[in-house]
């Protein structure tokens, strides 16, 4: 069962590829959004995808991204964002609880979020 406040469907001619969902009101159209990018335009197996790094800007304040504790945003990114007069937030486990499920053929590949309580398993009859 995918548990969650938005449940996204993605196909692809006509069947199901990837169904995916996550509480977190604001954050709800970013987090998607980000394991979206990272399962079709990175190809991440959808378990790392989901657990990758994810910010958000919430457009007020203008010049804050936020991300989450399970993977700060550091480095060389931080250091290029703060030259570019952003300001970087650490909004703790607020980025979500995703879990999907992927259909590949016949195969279904899990993905539960690190930040949540969720486990993704397929169980067969």
């Amino acid at each position: 069962m995918l548990s969650s406040m938005s449940p996204s469907i993605v196909t692809s001619d006509g069947k199901v590829s990837l169904v995916l969902g996550t509480p977190g009101g604001s954050r709800i159209f970013t987090s998607i959004f980000q394991v979206l990018n990272n399962v079709y335009d990175f190809d991440m197996p959808l378990e790392k995808a989901v657990a990758a790094q994810r910010v958000h800007h919430q457009l007020l304040p203008k010049d804050t991204i936020y991300y989450d504790a399970h993977a700060p945003v550091t480095g060389k990114v931080a250091d290029e964002l703060k030259a570019m007069g952003y300001t970087l937030e650490d909004q703790g486990w607020l980025m979500g609880d995703i879990q999907a499920i992927r259909v590949d053929g016949t195969r279904l590949q899990t993905g539960s979020d690190p930040r949540g309580r969720g486990v993704g398993m397929v169980v067969k009859p």
